[in-house]
């Protein structure tokens, strides 16, 4: 959510608010939850996310890559390799994390028991993340798939208002269905 002045409270908080105001209405197996700033980028990671939820017997959590455009203008891959390479604790779930909220795509279940993590802010991601990990029976897969961007828009490292349509293509491309006001979803 930009900072327009449309929400009277921090706009941070209150797009991560939004995650779990809007649960109920969640559909499918999984859930990636992009915000306002972040696009999926390649036309297949859908797919190859769901051939890997299959291959790993559908885990839990499955970790996948995004760059973002940082303050210093460059696009930066999260997580950055040597956290992706990292061994894993007992060779299936990380031990820690250093990554983002685009990193995760998550079973339906297991959003629906987490995702109250998300009201927070800063860090809601992350607190998001961290009860993932804590939890010794989620699941984790990794998917080396480069599945989001995120260009900083909103209320990340550039802020801007939105251009009136500047959302408008990726509705029809993404045929995606309106469920509220500033909710959008991939159609069933």
């Amino acid at each position: 959510m930009d900072q327009t002045g449309k929400h009277n409270e921090d706009p941070v908080l209150w797009a991560n608010r939004q995650f779990e105001r809007y649960a109920h209405l969640v559909k499918g197996q999984y859930v990636y939850p992009l915000d306002d700033d972040g696009l999926l980028v390649d036309n297949r990671a859908v797919e190859m996310m769901a051939i890997a939820a299959a291959e790993n017997v559908w885990p839990h959590v499955l970790l996948v890559k995004m760059r973002s455009f940082n303050l210093d203008k460059v696009w930066r891959t999260h997580p950055i390799e040597n956290i992706w390479d990292l061994d894993w604790e007992n060779g299936d779930r990380p031990s820690f994390w250093i990554g983002t909220g685009f990193n995760i795509v998550t079973r339906t279940d297991t959003w629906l028991s987490h995702v109250y993590h998300y009201q927070y802010a800063p860090g809601g991601d992350h607190k998001f993340i961290t009860s993932l990990i804590k939890n010794e029976s989620v699941r984790f897969a990794r998917c080396d798939v480069m599945a989001s961007e995120s260009a900083g828009r909103g209320c990340g490292v550039l802020k801007e208002k939105c251009k009136k349509g500047w959302f408008e293509p990726f509705v029809a491309q993404l045929d995606l269905e309106q469920i509220d006001e500033d909710v959008w979803r991939l159609q069933a």
